[in-house]
């Protein structure tokens, strides 16, 4: 269900990759071209592993690609999207997601948040920003309000989204790979493309882990704005 290959856009560069636990993932992720220059995606993590996730990540899955055509703005999207995963999901079965709208016209980011780890944005100059701006996780409470915030997005800049299985990696001694050792590993390659990154960050992870089994699906998206 997952896509294989990013949309064509000539001034981002996407790289992307999706490391299950067990045989299936409850990790997901998703592109959408929208108007011309203009590119949605979402990375989202259900409750759960296994196949259970999964058909819970395939509800998620379907129910943002309904309301991806529909002139909506990012919150009203994910305000829909949070009812209808109330109405489907059994107690206690939930999903975080972030989604974002890219810009390369505007040159500008609008994100919402529904209990994401917030993703991380490396500016060209230095500067780190967490995009957490949004609402509570999806499925959990009915007709929630979800804000949406506008920032900036030039060139050189590099957008990382990831699921907690990246951060909450353990090695053999149960230490967690952690958002620092993230940031770091980012902001020492950023010269490299998005492609590189996505390399040095798996085999950076795997290096972590180590003998130790892998304990949650593991998604990130790399996007470079060149």
């Amino acid at each position: 269900l997952l896509p294989d290959r990013p949309p064509m856009n000539k001034n981002l560069h996407i790289a992307f990759t999706n490391i299950p636990s067990k045989m299936v993932s409850g990790d997901l992720y998703d592109f959408v071209n929208m108007e011309e220059n203009q590119m949605g995606l979402i990375i989202s993590d259900v409750s759960g592993k296994g196949a259970g996730a999964a058909i819970m990540m395939s509800l998620v899955l379907a129910g943002f690609r309904a309301y991806k055509r529909r002139p909506l703005t990012v919150c009203e999207r994910i305000a829909r999207l949070n009812n209808l995963l109330y109405e489907s999901f059994s107690s206690g079965k939930y999903a975080t997601l972030f989604y974002s709208v890219i810009s390369t016209d505007s040159n500008e980011i609008t994100f919402t948040n529904a209990g994401h780890n917030p993703p991380i944005l490396l500016r060209s100059d230095g500067n780190i920003e967490k995009l957490s701006e949004g609402g509570i996780l999806l499925g959990y409470l009915p007709d929630e309000v979800y804000t949406q915030k506008t920032i900036p997005f030039h060139r050189g800049d590099c957008l990382l989204c990831y699921t907690d299985g990246v951060t909450e990696a353990l090695n053999e001694y149960e230490e967690e790979y952690g958002e620092q050792r993230l940031i770091n590993l980012m902001t020492e390659n950023i010269h490299h493309n998005s492609f590189e990154l996505k390399d040095l960050l798996i085999k950076d992870l795997h290096k972590f882990i180590g003998s130790k089994d892998q304990s949650d699906d593991i998604t990130f998206i790399i996007i470079k704005y060149v």
